[in-house]
Protein backbone atom coordinates (compact mmCIF):
# COMPACT_ATOMS: atom_id res chain seq x y z
CA UNK A 1 0.00 0.00 0.00
CA UNK A 2 1.52 3.53 -1.30
CA UNK A 3 -0.30 5.67 0.38
CA UNK A 4 0.28 3.92 4.32
CA UNK A 5 4.15 2.61 3.96
CA UNK A 6 4.32 3.01 8.34
CA UNK A 7 1.48 0.56 8.04
CA UNK A 8 2.18 -1.94 5.48
CA UNK A 9 6.04 -2.07 6.77
CA UNK A 10 4.31 -2.60 10.40
CA UNK A 11 1.76 -5.39 9.16
CA UNK A 12 4.47 -7.17 6.82
CA UNK A 13 6.57 -7.21 9.95
CA UNK A 14 3.95 -8.97 11.64
CA UNK A 15 3.28 -11.59 9.12
CA UNK A 16 -0.19 -10.34 8.79
CA UNK A 17 -2.26 -11.45 5.71
CA UNK A 18 -4.30 -8.27 4.96
CA UNK A 19 -6.31 -9.89 2.28
CA UNK A 20 -7.76 -12.45 4.75
CA UNK A 21 -9.96 -9.96 6.06
CA UNK A 22 -10.06 -7.41 3.37
CA UNK A 23 -11.65 -9.99 1.13
CA UNK A 24 -15.16 -10.32 3.79
CA UNK A 25 -14.89 -6.41 3.52
CA UNK A 26 -15.34 -6.38 -0.54
CA UNK A 27 -17.69 -9.81 -0.26
CA UNK A 28 -19.64 -8.00 1.80
CA UNK A 29 -19.54 -4.77 1.44
CA UNK A 30 -18.67 -3.43 4.17
CA UNK A 31 -22.33 -4.17 6.10
CA UNK A 32 -20.73 -6.30 8.59
CA UNK A 33 -17.71 -4.10 9.94
CA UNK A 34 -19.33 -0.51 9.77
CA UNK A 35 -21.78 1.36 11.68
CA UNK A 36 -25.21 1.30 9.22
CA UNK A 37 -25.19 4.62 8.41
CA UNK A 38 -21.53 4.39 6.67
CA UNK A 39 -22.64 1.28 5.20
CA UNK A 40 -25.75 2.39 3.38
CA UNK A 41 -23.10 5.35 2.40
CA UNK A 42 -21.05 2.93 1.04
CA UNK A 43 -23.72 0.75 -0.82
CA UNK A 44 -24.75 4.33 -2.79
CA UNK A 45 -21.22 5.23 -3.78
CA UNK A 46 -20.58 1.75 -5.14
CA UNK A 47 -23.70 1.79 -7.16
CA UNK A 48 -22.83 5.40 -8.16
CA UNK A 49 -19.05 5.01 -9.00
CA UNK A 50 -19.07 1.02 -8.89
CA UNK A 51 -15.72 -1.00 -7.89
CA UNK A 52 -13.20 1.65 -7.12
CA UNK A 53 -15.24 2.80 -4.14
CA UNK A 54 -14.61 -0.33 -2.30
CA UNK A 55 -10.78 0.58 -2.00
CA UNK A 56 -11.31 4.12 -1.54
CA UNK A 57 -13.38 2.97 1.89
CA UNK A 58 -10.53 0.08 2.39
CA UNK A 59 -8.18 2.48 2.20
CA UNK A 60 -10.05 5.26 4.60
CA UNK A 61 -10.50 2.67 7.50
CA UNK A 62 -7.09 1.72 6.98
CA UNK A 63 -5.70 5.21 7.31
CA UNK A 64 -8.37 5.64 10.46
CA UNK A 65 -7.11 2.70 12.29
CA UNK A 66 -3.21 3.07 11.49
CA UNK A 67 -2.25 4.71 14.74
CA UNK A 68 -3.90 1.37 16.56
CA UNK A 69 -2.70 -1.12 14.18
CA UNK A 70 0.79 0.70 14.78
CA UNK A 71 1.00 0.38 18.80
CA UNK A 72 0.67 -3.38 18.62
Amino acid sequence: MQRLPKLTAHLRKLDVQVNSFVCKWFLSLFINCLPIESALRGLDCFFLEGHKILLRVALGLFKLAEKRFLSF
